[in-house]
């Protein structure tokens, strides 16, 4: 009983006795207060910024209606092309003298030749070169058809100069230039001797 009453006592004198004094020795920790999460104060929650972004506003694109919408098709008028004729052409110029050769043919009569038909025409005709006839794309229209022609052989042996008029109705493809070709009618006219040689030298011209 003693034991308990001194012990009781003792209690009671260190409950109130007052506390240890802070010297500087050493700081008394004190522990930190937590806060009650399970607290059911309502918590006020700040809300982030919205953030708008701005827009600036788009403006109409004018659209050019002559881009859009095709031009009609036009059809440019068609100028005809002038039929141009090819020219009757002719080589040799009536005038022109030639130095060249004749032969004749054989003693027929001429029913056609390039210049058209011979019936009722004077036997005494002649056919030119090609190339110095120079026909065009129809023959019958060549300027130099149904002109006349001189021509003159000299004969050596008699020492004269022949002389015969003839008229262009012919064209002798085979001819070489300046050779000319008399019908049989028109050789006899210079002359046996001419005759005699079957192609000799003559000189000709177209007449005007």
């Amino acid at each position: 009983m003693k034991f308990i009453t001194i012990a009781v006592l003792a209690f009671s004198v260190l409950a109130n006795a007052s506390p240890i004094p802070n010297r500087g020795l050493f700081r008394r920790q004190e522990q930190p207060q937590v806060s009650n999460l399970t607290s059911n104060a309502p918590t006020e929650v700040q809300s982030a910024p919205v953030v708008t972004e701005t827009v600036a506003p788009i403006s109409p694109v004018p659209i050019n209606l002559t881009t859009v919408i095709a031009a009609p098709n036009t059809i440019a008028p068609v100028t005809p092309t002038p039929v141009t004729t090819a020219p009757a052409t002719g080589g040799i110029q009536p005038g022109t003298q030639v130095i060249g050769t004749a032969s004749f043919d054989s003693p027929r009569p001429q029913t056609v030749g390039s210049c058209g038909p011979m019936d009722g025409l004077p036997v005494d005709v002649v056919a030119i070169n090609g190339m110095q006839m120079n026909n065009g794309p129809n023959p019958n229209d060549n300027p130099l058809c149904h002109k006349t022609m001189t021509v003159q052989f000299e004969d050596k042996t008699s020492l004269t100069t022949k002389t015969v008029t003839v008229k262009v109705m012919d064209t002798c493809a085979s001819c070489k230039l300046g050779e000319i070709v008399l019908s049989n009618t028109a050789a006899q006219k210079l002359g046996q001797a001419f005759m005699n040689q079957g192609r000799a030298q003559v000189s000709w011209l177209i007449n005007q």
